[in-house]
Order: C-alpha cells, then sequence, then structure tokens
C-alpha cells in the first residue's frame, strides 16, 4: 500500500488541525470514507469483478445512511455551538472539536459519493453496452449448433446416412474421427454461452447497481445533510477570529488560521458533487432520479447569487448575511484581506489591481445548471413517480418551490447581462494600457470602486452568456401558450440577444445563437381574418427587442466578410428556419418599423447579388430561403387582395370602405413589391452563380410572381399595379420568358425533382398562359414548348387537376396553330400579340382576376417599389457598409432638387448612365 493511501486509513489526514483527541469517531468517519473511495477507483480503474459487489454489499449495509446519520449529529452540535446565539468570535474549542471535524467529514463524505457516481456511471454504460457485445441467445445457437454438429445426426445420424466422399461409405476409422474432430467446436460453444451467460448476470447486477445507489441517497438524504453541514460550516465560519481579521482592512494574515482551508476544501469537494449531479443529461443519469432537494438547491442558489450580487451589484433577494463572508472569500482566496458591504467587495489591499474567478465561476456555472433542472423539471401537479430504473429526469420538488419561471428568468438574464458586458469591455480593454488580462481573458467586473479587475477566461464568458440566454427559450417551450399569451421571451431578453450578436467569435457561439436563439423569432400565423393593428404579444417584444436591425447587421457583415462568424450565424439561423419557407419574415415586415424593415429588405437583395458576384459559398440557404419567401409573398398577396374583394362586396361594392386594407397589411404588400422588385433581379443577373441545389427555388420564385406582374395595365386603374412597368419587368429584369422555357424543358433533371408535384406544375402552366397572353416581343420559341406543353396535360390530370389539363391541351392546340402562322396578328389579348383561341381565352377569362386583383395592391412600378424602401436611388447598390442600410449617409442629386440620393460618386454615376439622365431635371 501507497503512503498516501496509508495515512487515510490511519486517518492522518482526517485532521491537519490534529484535533483527533477530542471526538476521534468523526476521524475514523472520514478516514473510512476516504478509504472506501480510494479502494473502489483503484477497483473500477482495473475493472475488478469484485469491485461492483464490493459496492453493492456498502450500499446493503446502508453505509450512506450512518454517514448521514453521523454527518447530522455532528451539523447539530455546530450548530448549537457556533450558532447565531453563540459568541463572536467563536472559542478555539469549538473551531477545533466541531467546525474543522466537520468540514473534514463533509469533504470526505462527498468525495465517496462522487466515486460512487463515477462508478455507477461506468456500470451503467457497461451494462447498456454488454448484451450488445455478448449475445447469450447468439451464443447458445451457437453451442447448441457445435453440440448438433458433433451429435449423431453429423455422423449420419440415426438414419445411418451415408457420406458420398472420396472414401465411398464412412468406415470405423470414419466414424471414431467425427467426435473428436467436432470437440474443439463443442468445447467453443459451450465456453462462448458460459461467458454470454456471465456477461448478461454482470449486467444485470451493474444495472440493480445503478438502482441500489439512486435509492440510498434517495432514503438516505445524504445530499441533503452534506447541503446542511456546508451551510452550518459557511455560516459558522464568518463568526470565526479568522473571518474577522480577513474582513478588516488592512489586517496581517494569519499563518496559523486553517480553518478558511478547511471550509473551502469542503465546499470545492462538495461543489464537484453538485457538478456530477446537475451536469449530466437525463439520458446518461447514472442514478437515476436522484434529485437536488431544497436544501441542495438552496446550496447552490446561495452560492452562485452571492457571487452574481458581488459581481454585477444586484440584489441578493433575501440571501442571508452571514452566509457572505466565507462565500465571497472563497470565491476570491488570493486575497489578504477585503472589506465587505453585504455582498458587495468595498476594499481590498491597495496593491492587488486584478483577481481570477476561477472558483467564483464554477458557482455561476452550477446556477445556471440548476436553473436549466428548474425549468425541465416537470410541473408538481402533473408530475408523476419515476419508476426505478427509470432515466427520465425526476421531479425536483425543492428547486421548483424554490425558484418560479419569473425568477429563473430574471437570474439567467443577469448572468447573460453580465457576461455580455464582459465580452463588450474586451475591445476597450486591451486598447488601454495595462487594463486588459492576458490573450484569452477578458473583465469580467470590477471591485472596490473600479480599483481591482476580475478577469476570466473569454471562451467561460462566452459559455456562460450562451447557457444563460438559452434558459429563456426553455421557460417558453415548458409554459407553452398561444400566440396571444404574455410573452415569456421579452424584450429584455431580445436586447440581450441582440447584444450577443455583436461579440460573437466562436463557431459554438456562432452555432446557438443562430439555431435555438434567433430562431425564436415568432412566426405570423395566416388566417382569412384580416392582419390586426397591432402585432402578437411575442412578435410585439422580438420587435421591442431589436430583432430587426440585429438580423439586418448579420446579413450585412455575412456577405461583407466570408470569413466572420456573422456568416456562420446567420446561417445556422437560415437553416434552423428553413421549414417555414422564410415565412418568419412576414411578420416583421407587417408590423415592424418601416424604416428598419425597408433596411432589411435592402440589405438582403444586396446580399443575394454578392453571393454570386462574390463567390460566398455557404449562402445557398439564403438564396434558396429568400427564393421561398417570395413563393410564399405570392400566395400571401392573393389572400390579401381575396380578403380586400371579400370586404368590398361587403361594404357595399368598390366604392365602400369595407375593402381597405388594414395598416399592418399595406406595410406588408409594400415590402413585397419592394422584394420583388429588389430581389429578383439579383436571380438573374449575369453574376448568379448560384449553387445547383438552389436553381430550383428561384426558377420557381420567378415563375410564381410572372403571372401577375404581366397582367395589362387595365388591371391598375384602381390600384395603380400592373401596368406596362411591371410588364418590362417581368419580360426583362426578370427575364421571365427563359424562366418558363427553363421550367417546362426540365421535367426528368434529377436537380428539379421537386417542380414534379401538382401544385408546382400548376405554376408552370399559369406561367405559360400568362406569357402566352402576354404575347411578348420577341416572342418565346413556341414549337420548343410544344412537347413539354402536351406533356404537361397529362400528368396534371392524374394529379387531380383536370380543369388545368384542359387548358394545358388547348394552349397546345393554340401552339400549334401559331406554330404553322395560323391566328389574326394584332386581335390578341394584351395588344400586339396573336388571337386566342375561345377555349383558351375562356380558361383565362376565368383566371385572370385573381391576378389582377393582386396585381392591383402593387405599386405603380418597380422604381416607386424601390424609392419607398428609401436608402441610395442607384437599384445596384451594393454598398454594404456599416450596420445598416438606414445608416449610410446620402448626397442628393443636384439636378433633382433631392428627388435621387446616393451613398456615393460611384452609385451616382451607374445610374445616371442607366436611366436616371432622362428623368433628372438638369438643363444643359
Amino acid at each position: 500500500m501507497e503512503p498516501a493511501q496509508a495515512e487515510l486509513l490511519n486517518g492522518r489526514e482526517a485532521d491537519p488541525l490534529r484535533c483527533r483527541g477530542d471526538d476521534p469517531s468523526f476521524n475514523l468517519n472520514a478516514a473510512a470514507c476516504s478509504a472506501l473511495a480510494w479502494i473502489v477507483t483503484m477497483r473500477s480503474n482495473d475493472r475488478d469483478p469484485h469491485a461492483l459487489d464490493t459496492c453493492r454489499r456498502l450500499l446493503r449495509a446502508q453505509t450512506l445512511h450512518a454517514l448521514a446519520g453521523r454527518l447530522a449529529e455532528l451539523t447539530s452540535h455546530l450548530r448549537r455551538h457556533a450558532g447565531p446565539s453563540a459568541p463572536a468570535p467563536l472559542p478555539e474549542w469549538v473551531v477545533r472539536q466541531f467546525l474543522a471535524p466537520a468540514a473534514v467529514l463533509l469533504r470526505s463524505i462527498s468525495g465517496f459519493v462522487i466515486t460512487l457516481l463515477r462508478f455507477s456511471d461506468a456500470a451503467s454504460k457497461a451494462a447498456d453496452s454488454g448484451p450488445q457485445k455478448a449475445d447469450p441467445g447468439a451464443a447458445v445457437e451457437a453451442s447448441g449448433a457445435a453440440g448438433a454438429s458433433s451429435g449423431p445426426g453429423a455422423s449420419g445420424g440415426r438414419g445411418g446416412v451415408k457420406d458420398e466422399g472420396a472414401g465411398g461409405s464412412r468406415g470405423p476409422a470414419a466414424g471414431l474421427e467425427g467426435p473428436a474432430e467436432a470437440g474443439p467446436a463443442a468445447q467453443a460453444g459451450a465456453q462462448a454461452g458460459a461467458e454470454a451467460k456471465a456477461a448478461a448476470q454482470r449486467a444485470g447486477a451493474e444495472r440493480c447497481f445503478v438502482q441500489e445507489l439512486s435509492r440510498a441517497l434517495r432514503e438516505s438524504c445524504a445530499l441533503e445533510h452534506c447541503s446542511a453541514t456546508l451551510l452550518a460550516l459557511l455560516e459558522a465560519w464568518g463568526r470565526t477570529r479568522e473571518a474577522a481579521a480577513l474582513l478588516k482592512p488592512g489586517a496581517e494574515p494569519q499563518p496559523e488560521a486553517d480553518t478558511l482551508f478547511l471550509v473551502a476544501e469542503a465546499s470545492a469537494e462538495f461543489t464537484n458533487l453538485q457538478d456530477a449531479l446537475l451536469q449530466q443529461t437525463p439520458a446518461a443519469v447514472p442514478a437515476p432520479g436522484l434529485p437536488l432537494g431544497p436544501c441542495s438547491s438552496y446550496a447552490v442558489l446561495a452560492h452562485g447569487l452571492a457571487v452574481l450580487a458581488c459581481l454585477d451589484g444586484g440584489p441578493t433577494h433575501g440571501l442571508r448575511e452571514e452566509l457572505a463572508p466565507a462565500l465571497i472569500a472563497q470565491a476570491f482566496p488570493c486575497l489578504e484581506w477585503m472589506r465587505l458591504e453585504g455582498c458587495r467587495v468595498a476594499a481590498v489591499p491597495p496593491d492587488v489591481t486584478a483577481v481570477e474567478i476561477r472558483p467564483a465561476a464554477r458557482a455561476i456555472h452550477n446556477l445556471l445548471a440548476l436553473l436549466d433542472h428548474v425549468v425541465s423539471a416537470p410541473n408538481p401537479a402533473s408530475a408523476k413517480a419515476s419508476p426505478a430504473g427509470s432515466t427520465e429526469r425526476a421531479h425536483v420538488p425543492g428547486s421548483r418551490a424554490l425558484l418560479r419561471p419569473p425568477d429563473v428568468a430574471r437570474l439567467a438574464a443577469r448572468v447573460a447581462r453580465l457576461a455580455l458586458t464582459a465580452l463588450a469591455s474586451q475591445t476597450e480593454a486591451q486598447e488601454e494600457e495595462g487594463s486588459g488580462g492576458p490573450d484569452g481573458r477578458v473583465r469580467l467586473a470590477v471591485l472596490a470602486g473600479g480599483r481591482c479587475r476580475v478577469l476570466v477566461r473569454r471562451d467561460w464568458v462566452e459559455e456562460a452568456a450562451i447557457l444563460a440566454l438559452q434558459t429563456g427559450p426553455r421557460i417558453a417551450s415548458a409554459a407553452g401558450g398561444g400566440p396571444s399569451a404574455p410573452p415569456l421571451l421579452d424584450a429584455a431578453w431580445w436586447r440581450l440577444v441582440a447584444e450577443a450578436a455583436l461579440h460573437v467569435r466562436s463557431a459554438v457561439m456562432a452555432e446557438t445563437l443562430g439555431r435555438k436563439l434567433l430562431s425564436q423569432l415568432p412566426g405570423l400565423p395566416l388566417s382569412n381574418e384580416p392582419l390586426p393593428p397591432s402585432p402578437p404579444p411575442a412578435l410585439a417584444a422580438a420587435l421591442e427587442g431589436g430583432v430587426l436591425p440585429c438580423l439586418e447587421r448579420l446579413f450585412r457583415r455575412a456577405a461583407s466578410d466570408s470569413g466572420g462568424r456573422e456568416k456562420a450565424t446567420i446561417v445556422a439561423f437560415l437553416d434552423h428556419v428553413r421549414h417555414a419557407s422564410f415565412t418568419w419574415l412576414l411578420g416583421p415586415l407587417a408590423y415592424g418599423d418601416v424604416r428598419q424593415a425597408a433596411a432589411l429588405v435592402r440589405t438582403i437583395g444586396k446580399a443575394l447579388g454578392c453571393v454570386g458576384s462574390l463567390g460566398l459559398e455557404g449562402l445557398a440557404v439564403l438564396v434558396a430561403g429568400a427564393a421561398e419567401f417570395l413563393q410564399s409573398g405570392r400566395g400571401c398577396l392573393e389572400s390579401l387582395a381575396a380578403r380586400r374583394s371579400a370586404r368590398s362586396g361587403a361594404g357595399g361594392g368598390s366604392g365602400g370602405g369595407g375593402g381597405a386594407l388594414t395598416a399592418p397589411e399595406r406595410q406588408l404588400v409594400g415590402m413585397l413589391a419592394a422584394a420583388v422588385a429588389s430581389w429578383l433581379p439579383s436571380f438573374n443577373s449575369d453574376d448568379a452563380g448560384f449553387e445547383e441545389e438552389v436553381c430550383p427555388q428561384v426558377l420557381m420564385a420567378n415563375v410564381r410572381w410572372l403571372p401577375v406582374l404581366v397582367q395589362p395595365s387595365e388591371a391598375g386603374v384602381r390600384g395603380g399595379g400592373g401596368g406596362g412597368a411591371w410588364r418590362r419587368f417581368a419580360l426583362t429584369a426578370m427575364s421571365g420568358g427563359e424562366a418558363v422555357s427553363t421550367a417546362l424543358s426540365c421535367h426528368g433533371v434529377p436537380t428539379y425533382q421537386r417542380l414534379q408535384d401538382g401544385q408546382q406544375r400548376r405554376w408552370v402552366l399559369e406561367g405559360c398562359l400568362a406569357l402566352a397572353a402576354a404575347c411578348p416581343t420577341p416572342a418565346p420559341d413556341w414549337a420548343e414548348w410544344l412537347p413539354h406543353v402536351r406533356a404537361l396535360a397529362p400528368k396534371l390530370r392524374a394529379a387531380g387537376h383536370p380543369k388545368e389539363a384542359q387548358a394545358a391541351e388547348a394552349l397546345a392546340a393554340q401552339l400549334v396553330r401559331w406554330t404553322r402562322g395560323a391566328g389574326a396578328r394584332g386581335a390578341g389579348r394584351g395588344g400586339g400579340g396573336r388571337a386566342l383561341s375561345p377555349a383558351l381565352a375562356s380558361y383565362l377569362r376565368e383566371w385572370s382576376p385573381r391576378l389582377e386583383a393582386a396585381a392591383a395592391l402593387l405599386p405603380p412600378s418597380p422604381a416607386a417599389a424601390l424609392q419607398a424602401l428609401g436608402g441610395c436611388s442607384n437599384p445596384a447598390c451594393a454598398n454594404l457598409e456599416g450596420d445598416s442600410e438606414a445608416g449610410l449617409a446620402l448626397r442628393a442629386c443636384a439636378g433633382c432638387g433631392g428627388a435621387a440620393s446616393y451613398c456615393c460618386r460611384e452609385c451616382q454615376v451607374a445610374h445616371w448612365r442607366a436611366g436616371h439622365k432622362e428623368a433628372c431635371g438638369v438643363r444643359g
């Protein structure tokens, strides 16, 4: 046996103050705990088969019950002799006889329980993997097969089957050699069966040990007794002479004072035990159902709250003042003395300008873990007893009773705010001479009126911010509630998320921010009812918290810096909300501040232009999402037009006021039109080298909007929409004819398989009909269209769309006549077109009013839609400087009297050459 273990068994390490003479039983208990922990550790490392039996014997002997009872007895003495009624400072005999032994015993019991938990974890994993590695059934089958091969049937069986081998019939020699040759196979099968049986028995014993440990911890209340002892130690230490010396400004350190060291060691070991319980996921809990009861939860909460109040100066929420000296002293063990005002450090030695926060960091980390357990614990009203051996997270009655969801949210927000403040101050701290910490460290807080900085690793700060911010979505998910319920993610939480987006440096933080935090942006539930004048509470909170400027900044940084973390953040966000087809944007565009919404639309359009021109790999999800949003926007526009028509009819015709859109609906229509005018040209530019996987979405965005935009000018009599400007835009900037031709010819191409369903084919047919009715010049190659349109009809009929199939057949017949040169020019629909057959014209008359109503909602022209966005008047502007489009400095065009403004000279020249020269009022 090694000397260290011999000392443990002899009890020498159990009493650093050499007080064994006062009550040796406490030291024997501590030494026994340390020795047992060492024995279990040594045996479990070597996979000793007797280690499991030893641990089970200890549990069946109620070792934990005995230790918990001894600890409770000592805690009772400690409270009697060192409680609030005891004289201060405490007599030395109280410190030596009760305080020091209690600290040593607490540390030893905590270490012993940690060892059992680790062994339980290993046993649980071995039990789960054991049956897969050694299947008893397979081994038995192998054994049976080996026995069968050596039995009578293998050598001819009872029927005397002959072996027609080289020797003809089997002779006596062959009959004698058969069993001898099959013997090793039978032995191997028997051995495999025995090993499988032993493995199954061991796996069963390991599962029993996991359940027995869980039951022993629960019945003995060992964790609760340890927590009560720790709280008593912390309170008692504050009344010692050592505490009085430490808390006295300018006091000299006392070299013989060891009680703080003992209390800190016991607290650290118990913190390790809390780590082992709090940091485990439900699927990996070695002792299922291990609860943190009221006392254990209070110990974690008290330690974390004291440190948090010390760092941010916030409230302690009723924390007992007697605990503050010991908790703060443990958080900063390097300080020779300090002056406390509550939990705030008011003074430190003058030569101390910076301290590290390693012990305090663990307290905050455990506090966040406790908050997560409180959120994850089931509601007491619906909690059910978990069966033995269940891996479900058990109800934690103490922690849930101690903290309500609003309390959890407030504490998590304080931790997040503290961490984000530290990240925000990093740049400033590094620029100022002497104020920045070593590499990788940031200033978390200041003590003593700003004279002493608290330094911590940046990765810890990022992790704390992430864990704290994720508590909000967990609370909201656990609480549920409808769209009109009060928001559990309030504006303050969204402000913290927006601030976190300013300090993304690591890949983990970028992924979490995009996938788990920003993705909480609530969508706008679409219904047949008009949009209400005010947004749902959850959406209102997000908008008030600054989600629109936050998203715009991320889009701008992602497009201008392909290697930045902002790109990873926005890609993670878009990838997570991909299933929503970008409809998450409908709510912010309808209810957000009009300048912020317009700036976001303009920024996304610029980002789309940069994806192809700058080769920004990884932003394909942005292109696909924007294209799917435009497709959804077309359906939204039609729904608004239909509701407007219905309200007009209910209000007594077109002259009634019932057809007016609500304010959010008008803003949404304006933003949709601006998105069409600024995004679709980016899709069809010569530099748009998009990845092949997003081409179907881009193609269908063009096809979906073409029928609305090419409606004749008569459609815009009331609303000013449609007309020649939008038609020219659709046929030139959008390349509508090429889009429809490509959509027709892409059937059978693997990349475009998503265009093969019935709904997509209906949209393609709608685009074909719209283009045929518009009769553009030059006209498409009707002969090239003909076979694809003919093939479209039976597919539509098979998909359950007979009317559309008839329209496709009528269009095919019309294409045949046009291909052969039939049809009078000038008599067709749309002016300057070709005459349409009666069947096709009949279908168009039924189909066109719906599109005309949608087109009537649009602004008069694409230029008017873009003008509503504000910003640079150059439609091709690609300036992504700054955090927002609204922040760009603009210079007015002198010739227009301010009608046009530009962000730079290059944009002004480009717009002049693109056509502003004719519109400008400059006199030559």
